[in-house]
């Protein structure tokens, strides 16, 4: 039950969320790649992926100097969709 949580917790930032969703949108990220997601820098962005990878959500992968990011749990892009359908039924009904 504590590692649901943690991922649960680690998905509920915006940043994060986002991170992985770029992620399953686009297979892998160097953490460059990810400053220029989002609007933040190069030490905050660096903290995200930890939370990430700590919670298990994403791995990583030198490559040279790089690191490469992709995601660990593939089943979270089922897991967004039912979120995003959610979310759209429920505009629908406001």
């Amino acid at each position: 039950m504590n590692k649901d949580v943690e991922i649960l917790k680690a998905l509920a930032h915006p940043v994060r969320l986002g991170i992985v969703k770029a992620l399953y949108e686009h297979g892998e990220f160097c953490a460059c790649e990810v400053c220029g997601l989002f609007d933040c820098d190069r030490t905050t962005a660096s903290k995200h992926l930890a939370v990430l990878r700590r919670a298990g959500v994403i791995e990583a992968e030198r490559d040279g100097k790089m690191i490469i990011y992709r995601l660990a749990l593939p089943c979270l892009g089922d897991f967004l969709s039912c979120i995003r359908n959610i979310s759209k039924e429920e505009r629908i009904i406001d």
